[in-house]
């Protein structure tokens, strides 16, 4: 697989009948970061194109997923329990609440998992933005809150 080039390094379909530069994708066809079809992730060094290397590809990108990582999990989190309710809960569990200590606990274990991929993600690697495989909130707010303590 290539790409073409003209001599302004505009992206040119093969056989395009200009001056043409090519630059070999093979290489580079599974390699998730970079992707040959995105001309961000060429550098011209002079007249010859280069793909950016997996650090100068990483520099670029890892901000942006962490964030949306961090966004993912927030979000995974809120739709079953918001801050406040998280804030209730951890008063409840240091009253002895079984259920709302579950509950406290299915939060940190969210953030553990985030925390998890985040390193991953600094290293280079893939990771899912999906957080239901850390299941659902154990027990119902209000049940939870209802719960007798001793």
């Amino acid at each position: 697989m290539y790409r073409y080039f003209d001599e302004n390094h505009r992206a040119l379909t093969a056989g395009a009948g200009h001056t043409e530069i090519k630059l070999d994708c093979e290489d580079n066809e599974n390699n998730q970061w970079n992707n040959s079809a995105n001309s961000s992730n060429i550098i011209w060094d002079g007249d010859t194109p280069r793909f950016k290397t997996s650090a100068e590809l990483l520099s670029d990108i890892t901000p942006e997923k962490i964030g949306e990582l961090w966004q993912e999990a927030k979000e995974y989190q809120e739709k079953q329990l918001d801050s406040n309710g998280y804030t209730a809960m951890r008063f409840k569990a240091t009253s002895g609440g079984e259920k709302a200590q579950a509950n406290v606990d299915w939060v940190a274990q969210i953030w553990t998992d985030y925390k998890t991929r985040k390193t991953a993600l600094e290293l280079g690697n893939a990771v899912s933005f999906d957080f239901s495989n850390n299941g659902n909130m154990p027990h119902d707010f209000y049940e939870a809150e209802q719960e007798a303590t001793s």
